[in-house]
């Protein structure tokens, strides 16, 4: 077997193309694995419990914290509404790894298509018995045309060869299934908006 310093560059550049193709593939059976994972699970798998319920806090630090590098890479500014702070009461309604999985196709959807040196923002609403998250990010936009499709089971919009179109789909599935609403809009000022609302745990007496 060669030692990849004896590879002609030729046979590098496809060794690279072939294990990034696989990687993008793995990717692909593993959003897919989740998506249907996600339509067969039982009502049950989420907790309303206050004392259980996931905290938006933490999930919102963990996935921040596996993206950082990928947005440095692509000198794009994350910034974090400073409103969403340690000390406060962010616990809604679902199950932490998959209001995780939610938080990260958000943003990672975010930073792919936000230019070179352009800003993702995390801001969150809070309303009496909701939390709305919205992420936004300042790169093009999605065409008019393409919005009523975003949600839905293997859309993919113009520019998005590669990706298995189940990424906002499995956000949609999982965010209605906690009685909550996931959506898009087109920023004022250019670059899109897309946004989750849950309900919060009611409070105990």
């Amino acid at each position: 077997m060669l030692a990849r310093e004896e590879l002609s560059d030729t046979a590098q550049r496809r060794l690279k193309i072939g294990r990034e193709a696989a990687d993008k593939l793995e990717q692909q059976i593993r959003t897919t694995l989740d998506v249907f994972s996600a339509e067969l699970e039982t009502l049950e798998t989420f907790s309303a419990d206050p004392e259980k319920a996931p905290n938006l806090f933490d999930c919102l630090k963990s996935v921040v914290e596996i993206l950082l590098p990928a947005a440095a890479l692509k000198e794009i500014d994350l910034l974090v509404d400073p409103a969403l702070d340690e000390g406060g009461k962010w616990q809604v309604i679902g199950e932490r790894s998959r209001l995780e999985r939610v938080l990260f196709n958000l943003l990672d959807n975010a930073i792919r298509y936000a230019p070179s040196g352009g800003k993702v923002r995390i801001r969150v609403l809070e309303m009496e018995n909701e939390i709305r998250v919205r992420v936004e990010d300042s790169g093009p936009g999605v065409p008019e045309g393409e919005v009523n499709g975003l949600f839905r089971k293997f859309f993919q919009g113009s520019g998005r060869r590669g990706k298995a179109g189940l990424g906002l789909y499995f956000c949609r599935i999982v965010i209605e299934r906690w009685g909550g609403r996931v959506g898009y809009e087109p920023l004022p000022e250019g670059g899109s908006c897309f946004w989750f609302q849950l309900p919060r745990p009611a409070k105990k007496d």
